[in-house]
């Protein structure tokens, strides 16, 4: 420890940075008071210029990289490079007719506009149509099994398409059916006619009514032939 402050001493004679001290021990591997002086002098004359140097490189390169990284994050923010806007590639231009144009060119552009909204409308057109295609061919494939087959096709036409949920819109219609059916059942047959089971028409279950209105033409003992499926 003695050895460091006596280094530190010379360096401050000579005019050199304290902060080089123990740069200076190491370096000529100082281990006694004899020749101390000579030695920062040494260091100063042919070390420190080189040292100087670097770590004023090191400061300007850490400075470059930090401006350059604030430039890159504002020009990201605010859309620019090179401190000019950044064109976006998928921005319209838009050609604004007015009427001091030449009449030839107004009535071109004109054309134009109505030319392309008039494909936008009907590409528009064929890809709501071919969708909607799809989702109908999904809504009868979900109805299999929940309604007769016979009425497959009325109920899920009257399923909205465009519904965010279309799962709850079709499960709307088919409980509609279900309700439908029963309520004509019972309006048709009677709540008091009795089936050969004992219990009213009104207190058929969904399942007895589907064999009902799926059963063929031969009318059992008991029940009635509505003519629906017919």
């Amino acid at each position: 420890m003695k050895i460091l402050a006596l280094i530190k001493t010379a360096c401050t004679t000579a005019g050199v940075d304290e902060k080089h001290a123990e740069r200076i021990q190491k370096l000529f591997k100082i281990d006694k008071e004899e020749g101390i002086d000579s030695f920062v002098d040494l260091f100063k004359e042919n070390v420190l210029p080189a040292v100087v140097e670097a770590e004023t490189t090191a400061k300007a390169n850490a400075e470059k990289a930090a401006k350059d990284a604030a430039i890159t994050e504002y020009e990201a923010t605010h859309k620019l490079k090179d401190g000019k806007p950044v064109e976006d590639p998928d921005k319209k231009v838009e050609t604004v007719i007015t009427d001091t144009m030449d009449p030839a060119l107004k009535a071109l552009l004109e054309k134009q506009t109505a030319d392309i909204a008039a494909l936008t409308g009907i590409v528009t057109g064929v890809v709501k149509t071919s969708t909607n295609a799809q989702k109908l061919e999904s809504v009868k494939a979900k109805l299999a099994g929940k309604v007769e087959a016979k009425y497959i096709d009325r109920v899920a036409g009257k399923v909205d398409l465009d519904a965010e949920d279309l799962d709850a819109a079709i499960t709307a219609q088919v409980t509609d059916h279900t309700e439908f059916v029963q309520s004509l059942m019972v309006d048709m047959v009677g709540d008091h006619y009795v089936q050969p089971t004992g219990k009213p028409a009104g207190e058929k279950s969904v399942e007895e009514w589907g064999k009902i209105m799926n059963s063929d033409s031969t009318v059992a003992v008991g029940t009635v032939d509505l003519g629906l499926g017919k």
